[in-house]
């Protein structure tokens, strides 16, 4: 496939505080264990078509607020990073049929950071967990369309298209948030994946559009995706505004993220 120039090289990233480099089948992540003498959960978290950077290269606000959450609950969390070592900057601004990685294709990345995980003796191998964002979401649901040794996932805002077309059977149970405004990643085809599939638990937040999760990003619209419901037009992305859907997103993750901790 062709990169389009904006994609090429990118600068190699900074050490990413508080964690230590990870590299596994070709590619490399970010490993930040739990402060725990005992072998614990961990986490495979999967970012978006945008990367794992914020501009000073270290992790960006939503993926170290992810981290600082599940650290908190006795979860080591590893961050693959599925873009920086194939030579990619980000995906967002590419037509769906020009991306030179599909979410399916990053189910390799997931089964490889999984396998690197068994090695670790510091994790409890019965109980590792995936969670994604958007592209990464969409990257969970073709793990679960396979065998895995993941015990539970969650995706935000992913695609759900493909997988609402036919039949689909997680092979691990599957927590899947959106917002009920998303514009890029519609909520309809989740909402039917959740009603036909077994394992497939759907939450649809009010008022949310795609990245209602972000601590703190302002809601407005990227003129630069060319997908979306409505092509051309620009999707709608951005923190939820209202305090009580943020509380609601919060119960969800603390409930998730306490049973992917606590879970036999």
């Amino acid at each position: 496939m062709i990169l389009v120039a904006c994609l090429t090289a990118p600068a190699p990233a900074q050490q990413v505080g508080g964690a230590e480099k990870a590299a596994f089948a070709g590619i490399f992540g970010w490993w930040l264990p739990a402060a725990s003498p005992h072998a614990r959960p961990a986490v495979v978290a999967l970012h978006g078509c945008g990367g794992l950077y914020g501009r000073g290269r270290d992790l960006n606000e939503r993926h170290r607020a992810m981290a600082q959450l599940l650290g908190a609950r006795g979860c080591h969390v590893l961050f693959p990073d599925s873009l920086t070592p194939r030579g990619l900057r980000e995906l967002c601004t590419l037509p769906l049929a020009n991306r030179p990685l599909r979410a399916a294709d990053r189910r390799f990345d997931i089964q490889a950071a999984i396998e690197w995980l068994m090695e670790r003796p510091q994790v409890d191998r019965a109980r590792i967990a995936i969670l994604g964002w958007s592209h990464g979401g969409g990257a969970v649901l073709s793990t679960l369309s396979h065998p895995t040794r993941a015990r539970a996932a969650v995706a935000f805002y992913p695609g759900c298209s493909t997988f609402a077309r036919g039949r689909y059977s997680p092979s691990a149970p599957l927590l899947i948030l959106i917002g009920a405004l998303d514009d890029w990643t519609p909520p309809a085809p989740c909402v039917e994946l959740g009603k036909r599939s077994a394992g497939v638990t759907v939450r649809v937040l009010a008022d949310s559009y795609h990245d209602f999760d972000h601590p703190s990003a302002r809601v407005r619209v990227r003129n630069d995706v060319p997908g979306g419901v409505n092509p051309g037009a620009g999707v709608t992305v951005g923190a939820n505004p209202r305090a009580r859907a943020r509380r609601r997103t919060r119960r969800c993750l603390n409930s998730w993220s306490a049973s992917c901790a606590d879970a036999a």
